[in-house]
């Protein structure tokens, strides 16, 4: 019995088993060609939907159009825009800009790229094969195999001559390595770049600083050896100057190091001065001096022959010697004692004399007895003014205020008493022991004594000269 074939149930012959049969044209000819037409007319039609599916397979075209808007044209042409629809195009100009795509005229739909943005220029290359797919939801196509995630790099971060892909395409890096440092340049270990990003340079620089944090102004930092390790200055300045205590011109720093002041202490140089009275002063101007100014004392007749002798009055000794010359040891000269003395009674001690009174008796003692020589004449001198001189002694006394043991008397002299000058005498050489000078005035009479001195013979008091 004849079999049929699996795909068109088409009917065959099996030698072995239909060997007998005889041949029905109707059954083995006409029927297996209506089923092989109608298998055809299947397959056609198949085949004829599948061209038109272009979801399943994209179709193909070189655009048309101007500018942006470019148009395609395809066989079997769709009859809609369907969700998934895909087209390769070959472009045969760039995008200058926003593209959109008109396929067989159902209207010109926006390119997109992978995430969705309006083209930007040359994102269609001229002569490019790009795929399309449309979108029913956001009603684009989308411009497939582009775009993906780029870094963030811009031209300016590449090193120049090298290239990165970006949104806009690749473009070319402008980053240019520019360094100028050596290795000397840079900190012993540590590796850098200088113009060549490829050659990686190692720094041989090594610090070897000495300061410490005292040497260092306070808050400041610095580096000794290790240039990582920062060290804070402890430095602190601790001046008290003011402008006033430095000279003129010259600068200085107190207590802030960044702060420089300039002196204003006025420079006097060598300034002088003289000073001709006594008790004269001068004020020394404030300032600075060089050390070679003088003030010089300079007064009027002050020699040695205006000053009493073995005086000394600013330096200079004097060898003046008032009344008389030759060794003469004054008591008493002109109101200026040079041996104790007491007054008693009403003796009356003057800037210049002794005054005794013209109405009563008076009589003056000194207290520091004279030394006996041996062998040696001393003669007690007064020289004195007044009249009635022979009512006015000399008293010598053992003790002070003791009985006299030698007396000596003024001669009597009868002219003017202010105009009379007498000198009386008195030797206590020959006494047995230091004698107590004393002076007695009886009577109505007044005694003006000038000088009482002690002189080594009588000879001496002819050598006696008035002021």
């Amino acid at each position: 019995m004849p079999k049929e074939t699996p795909n068109l149930n088409l009917y065959k012959i099996d030698p072995e088993t239909d060997g007998e049969m005889s041949f029905n044209v109707e059954t083995m000819l006409n029927e297996n060609w209506d089923k092989v037409d109608e298998g055809f007319q299947e397959l056609k039609e198949n085949l004829t939907a599948q061209r038109t599916d272009y979801v399943r397979q994209p179709a193909y075209a070189v655009t048309g159009g101007t500018g942006n808007a470019y148009t395609v044209s395809t066989t079997p042409a769709p009859t809609a825009y369907v969700d998934g629809m895909g087209v390769i195009i070959r472009a045969n100009r760039a995008n200058t800009g926003a593209a959109t795509l008109n396929w067989n005229g159902l209207g010109a739909i926006p390119i997109v790229d992978a995430k969705g943005r309006a083209l930007i220029a040359d994102k269609i290359p001229n002569g490019a094969r790009l795929s399309l797919r449309y979108s029913s939801a956001a009603v684009n196509f989308q411009l497939q195999g582009e775009g993906g995630e780029y870094g963030t790099a811009t031209p300016a971060e590449v090193i120049q001559g090298y290239t990165l892909g970006t949104e806009e395409g690749v473009v070319t890096g402008t980053l240019a390595l520019s360094g100028n440092a050596t290795a000397g340049d840079v900190v012993s270990g540590q590796t850098f770049y200088s113009t060549n990003p490829k050659s990686k340079i190692t720094g041989t620089l090594t610090l070897s600083g000495n300061a410490a944090a005292g040497d260092v102004i306070a808050g400041q930092t610095f580096y000794n050896t290790n240039p990582k390790i920062k060290a804070t200055g402890t430095l602190a300045l601790s001046g008290d100057a003011a402008t006033a205590n430095v000279l003129t011109g010259k600068t200085f720093y107190t207590t802030n190091p960044k702060t420089k002041l300039t002196g204003a202490m006025p420079n006097r140089g060598s300034v002088t001065n003289t000073i001709t009275t006594q008790g004269g002063q001068y004020t020394i101007p404030a300032g600075y001096h060089s050390g070679s100014g003088k003030v010089t004392a300079s007064f009027a007749n002050l020699v040695a022959g205006n000053v009493r002798q073995g005086v000394n009055i600013g330096g200079v000794v004097g060898n003046y010697q008032s009344f008389l010359r030759n060794s003469i040891t004054p008591l008493y000269i002109n109101g200026v004692f040079f041996s104790d003395y007491l007054i008693s009674e009403s003796v009356n001690l003057l800037s210049n004399r002794l005054e005794f009174p013209s109405d009563g008796y008076g009589r003056i003692y000194f207290n520091k007895p004279l030394k006996r020589s041996e062998g040696t004449r001393k003669l007690i001198v007064v020289h004195c003014r007044t009249a009635q001189y022979d009512k006015s002694t000399i008293v010598l006394s053992e003790t002070l205020q003791g009985p006299p043991v030698q007396e000596g008397s003024f001669p009597r002299v009868s002219s003017s008493p202010e105009q009379t000058v007498c000198f009386s005498t008195v030797d206590y050489s020959p006494l047995a022991s230091d004698v107590f000078v004393s002076i007695r005035q009886g009577g109505r009479s007044v005694l003006f004594v000038n000088s009482i001195y002690v002189i080594e013979s009588a000879d001496a008091i002819l050598s006696m000269s008035l002021r």
